[in-house]
């Protein structure tokens, strides 16, 4: 993962030494955000000590909603631009618990009218996510590492040459986080909780961006 994003920097870096077209440009955005998270495929599993049997309970899908932000520095060329985007989240409260969702992604745009003041766009992204998932009542964590894919559409609306505000809408797959947790049930062996979830959410977007 770290080797993919070093080569679409160094990409942006040296593109105009390749093709120096009067159309490209560097540029940098940043933008607050609105999320609405949905935690799917919840596996709760308990161990029994006494019995020596794990136990599954079935758990409905939950949501929440977080505050955010990204931040993203990209190079465009005519209709086509790629950036990179961090994009930091708060924590989203479902029941007992909180989940965090963190992602860094390269993302590929597609302006589908870029000579207009108003501009739609299309795009797409890949990268990876960070996400944390803490229970209250018992005090663990636990967090992973996944595979993060995007999908985005939105419109820029040119204020200067250089300067546009940005309306978006984001789907993003963070991927699973999962924690084992031993109980002390007074036994000689503990029970074990394992607990596993898949997070995903819809963001809507607004900022600002700046060709230079």
């Amino acid at each position: 993962m770290k080797n993919f994003f070093v080569m679409i920097i160094f990409a942006m870096i040296s593109a105009p030494a390749v093709a120096r077209r009067a159309d490209s440009y560097f540029y940098g955005s940043v933008a607050g955000l609105r999320g609405h998270h949905k935690f799917t495929h919840i596996h709760v599993d308990i161990y029994d000590p006494s019995a020596g049997v794990w136990a599954s309970q079935p758990n409905p899908s939950l949501s929440g909603d977080v505050w955010g932000g990204s931040i993203a520095f990209g190079y465009g060329v005519g209709d086509f631009r790629a950036e990179i985007d961090l994009s930091i989240r708060e924590e989203a409260h479902v029941n007992n618990a909180t989940i965090k969702s963190d992602s860094l992604t390269a993302i590929f745009y597609f302006d589908l009218n870029n000579k207009a003041r108003l501009t739609p766009f299309v795009g797409a992204g890949i990268g990876g996510s960070r996400v944390k998932l803490h229970i209250k009542n018992l005090d663990v964590s636990g967090a992973r590492t996944n595979f993060a894919a995007m999908g985005t559409a939105g419109f820029n609306f040119r204020i200067t040459d250089g300067l546009s505000l940005n309306l978006a809408y984001r789907r993003f797959y963070f991927g699973h986080v999962e924690l084992t947790h031993d109980i002390d049930v007074g036994g000689p062996e503990p029970a074990i909780l394992k607990v596993r979830a898949r997070d995903t959410s819809s963001e809507v977007l607004f900022g600002a961006s700046y060709r230079f």
